[in-house]
């Protein structure tokens, strides 16, 4: 190593250019170049961050911002005011790349063409110049506009001439500027206006120094040429004021695919991930290791890099941005560019706070990495503005973010006219903005009426221009962008429906439609009429209708005809079309005859019930009866009950309460309604009384002559049981549940010496609560002895045609007979006579008259000549039969 120490160079760090760019990270590609890549992409990453001497560019959303000092209007935006936020470039045209010098500026267009500004704008100009100006070559005896440009680096001490180096599109190396140590690499030490070709390199990237240049050459070699007083050639030679004008390969470098050069010194990144320097050392800048004051002519390793995607060379310090998006960087810390606190290093220290980069720049004494897309973190000097927050002044080890100023653009596709049946409007991925920021959608003034906008969706309020207002908000370093979404909202034809019509009168009704005018001015009419199809029908208006919900029109009509059934339909009208109705109603005047429909009975007791029935009075005043009877046909004895008056348009409940009528018993009905155009009636229904609360024998028969009965036991409302007994003091006795409050209960009595006396059953009814009702009872008298029946006699008569026929057969003369029976019956009585004309024939029953008297004559049709007879107790005790002759 020399131990020559570059002292002057040192002092005067602050004005060297950087010429090495920035880092990028590729998942195609493991190991990117720091400047210039043959990757087209990575190309385009490297070309948009580039540190100066003291002034930093950026390339972003196609436009150039520069920050920090200004004195030779290096910052493009036409003064010589340093900045301390980044400023527009105006005049470039879609820019591709752009590359900070000492005190000059350069950009590659789309269009290949590369603008310069600053100081010696091109070199074709001797003055510094504020506009960017196109860089000329030579080529044969003319010169020409650069139009193949694809890359640019420059590198100069700020305050004299610059050199600049651009690569084509197929790869040339074509260079210009100050040559005074060789640096253009042209083979002369004479300065160059226009750029001219160096001649045989086909290189992949390109890092232009104050006073040397260095480019990697297709296949991953390495050539540097211009100064090389501390070996930043690394070619294995050095000397003060030394220099070579023409590409030389620097020894023990293969496989590099970008560089970064000082200087004084050289960095190439490997394609394995590793990094080599080598030049000046006097502030440990080529990471080896070593606290070394000396230099080194030929490349030696960076300690602990082995994920290295890119280097950048300062001054007097390197950074590399590793694979995990770290960035570490080495030597010289006056300035505190290394990112930490404290002296120079000799091997690789971390930066604290810097996570997820994808591009590193050092300046003279300051470094800056691209966070992301959206965030760019500087540290180290902060005179001049260089750190770029609008705050910073003094040195600072820990990154800060550079203020919001570059702009961002919003991309905002159009929305189709709508209808206001699109209720609602998505604005989901209408727009999106360059800086991946969410877009926030508002409303602007005049929507009101029209339209809301509210988070991602658009209501419809009404017909016209929607507008929409765009915002992509300050994101990272990107300023508020605002744009605008218009579009039309039109209306519809109106929805109209038919409704029912009120108010009806005798001669007259109001009709009445459902309309939504659909935000439009809505005409409504109605045609009327006696025809269902409305063949011939009179048409009337509505009332007006306007907008969006659901309105009454209403339409009066009169002149009509009483009694009568009108049709009708509504039609609704506005600018945008007509609608008609899909239903057509119907209604009917007052004055017909009225309808009647008879309903079940309720509230059914033994001796009351509630007679039910449902009128339509059609708006007439109407009286209401009912006929009650026992005939199923109504016939007969027929009762008629009053009910009220009713004379509204609708079915009315009419009921009537009736009372005294005998239990257990069928009863006939039927509402009749009458008004002045005719009567009504309602079908004939029926209902049966109930029995009474208590207990009946037989249901309710005087004389049995069997002891088992059957009790039919009928409760108060709410009774669940029944405690029956034979004696009143209910000594003995049974308990039955009812159901539904009832029972048929089988019951014994208890037989008596003497069967004239009736047998009593006593009942109690047991609540729901528990509580017992009062005795209830019945009696009947038990009769288990055989009527006697004395005598019989039988004298042949003729039969009146009333007389009952015994055999079935009328005698032809003397067609019957008089039988005169004598039979007594001391409990029951004599309830009937039987007669046949022999064992195996019908019997016949007549009634005895009187069930006491003793004898009886009856007269029959018959021709038999001998009869049989007997008689029949009214407790159903049969005598024997006795056999009578006709005489």
């Amino acid at each position: 190593m020399l131990n020559m120490k570059p002292f002057s160079a040192r002092l005067g760090a602050a004005v060297v250019l950087i010429a090495g760019l920035l880092a990028f990270s590729s998942p195609t590609v493991p190991v990117q170049a720091d400047a210039g890549e043959t990757v087209t992409a990575s190309r385009a990453v490297a070309g948009s961050l580039s540190g100066g001497s003291n002034h930093m560019c950026l390339l972003k959303n196609s436009n150039v911002y520069c920050w920090g000092l200004n004195t030779y209007f290096q910052l493009g935006d036409g003064t010589t005011t340093s900045r301390n936020t980044p400023q527009l470039v105006s005049g470039l045209t879609s820019p591709i790349s752009v590359s900070a010098g000492g005190g000059q500026s350069c950009a590659v267009q789309a269009d290949h063409k590369i603008l310069c500004w600053g100081n010696r704008g091109g070199y074709s100009n001797p003055n510094p110049i504020g506009a960017p100006t196109k860089v000329q070559r030579t080529v044969g005896l003319s010169t020409q506009v650069v139009d193949d440009a694809t890359y640019v680096d420059i590198g100069g001490s700020g305050s004299g001439t610059e050199t600049g180096c651009y690569i084509t599109t197929s790869n040339e190396l074509w260079c210009w500027g100050e040559n005074s140590g060789g640096q253009v690499g042209d083979g002369t030490a004479a300065d160059v206006q226009s750029a001219v070709r160096i001649a045989g390199l086909q290189v992949i990237a390109v890092s232009v120094g104050p006073n040397h240049t260095c480019a990697v050459i297709q296949g991953g070699s390495v050539q540097c040429w211009g100064m090389d007083d501390y070996g930043q050639l690394g070619d294995g030679a050095a000397g003060m004021g030394t220099y070579t004008d023409s590409p030389a390969t620097v020894g023990g470098v293969s496989g590099a695919v970008g560089i970064s050069v000082n200087g004084f010194h050289s960095c190439a990144l490997i394609q394995e991930g590793n990094v080599k320097c080598w030049g000046a050392n006097f502030d440990s800048q080529l990471g080896d290791g070593i606290n070394a004051s000396g230099s080194s002519a030929t490349p030696v390793d960076v300690a602990g890099i082995s994920t290295a995607r890119g280097i950048s060379a300062g001054s007097n310090h390197t950074c590399a941005i590793l694979a995990n998006g770290t960035v570490k960087c080495w030597g010289d810390n006056s300035k505190l560019q290394g990112g930490r606190v404290g002296n120079k290093s000799a091997t690789p220290v971390l930066v604290d706070g810097i996570t997820g980069a994808t591009a590193v720049s050092a300046g003279a004494n300051h470094t800056c990495a691209l966070i992301g897309s959206n965030d760019l973190k500087c540290w180290g000097n902060g005179g001049s503005g260089i750190l770029g927050d609008g705050v910073s002044v003094a040195d600072t080890a820990t990154p800060v973010s550079i203020a919001r100023k570059v702009e961002q653009s919003l991309t905002a596709s159009s929305i189709t006219a709508k209808t206001v049946n699109d209720t609602t409007i998505s604005l989901a991925g209408v727009a999106t903005a360059s800086s991946g920021a969410a877009v926030v959608y508002s409303n602007i003034p005049g929507n009101s009426g029209i339209c809301d906008v509210s988070g991602t969706s658009v209501s419809v309020l009404g017909t016209g221009v929607c507008k929409v207002q765009v915002e992509a908000p300050s994101y990272g370093f990107f300023m508020t962008a605002y744009d605008t979404v218009e579009f039309s909202i039109s209306g519809v034809a109106p929805t109209v429906s038919t409704a029912d019509a009120t108010s009806i009168a005798v001669t007259s009704a109001t009709l009445n439609a459902t309309v939504n005018a659909r935000y439009l001015s809505t005409s409504v009419s109605i045609e009327y009429g006696t025809s269902a199809t409305l063949a011939g029908a009179t048409t009337v208006n509505g009332t007006a209708v306007t907008g969006s919900t659901n309105t009454v029109s209403t339409a009066s009509v009169t002149g009509l005809i009483s009694g009568t059934t009108y049709y009708f339909r509504a039609q609704a009208t506005n600018s945008a079309g007509s609608t008609t109705a899909t239903a057509i109603k119907s209604f009917t005047t007052l004055g017909g005859k009225p309808s009647a429909t008879t309903a079940v009975a309720s509230g059914i007791s033994a001796n009351k019930a509630t007679l039910n029935a449902s009128v339509n009075a059609n708006g007439v005043s109407t009286t209401v009866k009912y006929r009650v009877g026992k005939s199923a046909d109504l016939t007969g004895d027929v009762t008629v009950y009053e009910g009220r008056t009713v004379t509204d348009f609708a079915d009315e409940s009419v009921p009537v309460s009736i009372s005294s009528l005998v239990e257990m018993a069928t009863y006939y009905y039927r509402v009749e309604a009458t008004n002045s155009f005719g009567t009504a009636t309602g079908e004939i229904k029926s209902f049966t009384t109930a029995r009474p609360v208590g207990v009946t024998i037989n249901s309710a028969a005087e004389f049995t002559n069997k002891k088992t009965v059957v009790l039919s036991v009928t409760g108060a409302s709410g009774s669940v049981s029944a405690i029956v007994s034979n004696d009143g003091g209910f000594g003995s006795s049974e308990t039955f549940t009812l159901v539904d409050g009832s029972a048929e209960i089988n019951w014994t009595l208890i037989s008596s010496r003497d069967e004239r006396l009736p047998k009593q059953v006593y009942v109690k009814f047991v609540s729901r609560f528990g509580t017992q009702s009062s005795n209830y009872q019945d009696d009947i008298i038990l009769d288990t002895t055989a009527p006697v029946l004395s005598d019989a006699v039988a004298v042949a008569t003729t039969a009146p045609a009333s007389a009952v026929s015994v055999a079935s057969v009328r005698a032809a003369k003397k067609n019957g007979a008089k039988i005169t029976v004598r039979a007594v019956d001391a409990n029951s009585g004599i309830g009937s006579v039987e007669m046949r004309s022999g064992a195996s024939k019908k019997a016949t029953s007549v009634k005895y008259a009187n069930p006491k008297a003793k004898s009886q004559t009856l007269t029959v049709n018959t021709k038999a000549k001998a009869l049989q007879v007997r008689v029949i107790d009214r407790a159903g005790n049969p005598s024997p039969w006795k056999t009578v002759k006709v005489k």
